[in-house]
């Protein structure tokens, strides 16, 4: 599962266009960033770990940053779960 530090790495690659977009005085689009439905295959309580390292760095959470979509899922391993599916920043902050 995508981790907070990926999710920062991928966002600093588009800092220098949010940037330019201040400078141009253009709306900075909403970045998205593709969930990885990929997840711990070990436990139960181990996916639980990764969605909360996840969620705890939200901006629902922390008031700032990035938002994450969900979806139901069927998994092989644990059943239905929810799974984030893409994450996105939009220029509200």
């Amino acid at each position: 599962m995508i981790t907070p530090k990926e999710i920062k790495e991928k966002t600093e690659r588009k800092y220098i266009s949010f940037l330019q977009s201040l400078v141009e005085q253009r709306p900075f689009e909403k970045l998205v960033i593709r969930g990885d439905k990929s997840y711990t295959k070990s436990s139960l309580s181990e996916f639980e770990r990764e969605i909360q390292q996840i969620h705890s760095h939200s901006k629902e959470k922390k008031g700032f940053g990035y938002t994450l979509e969900f979806q139901k899922i069927k998994t092989k391993h644990l059943g239905v779960q929810d799974l984030p599916i893409s994450i996105y920043l939009s220029g509200n902050y």
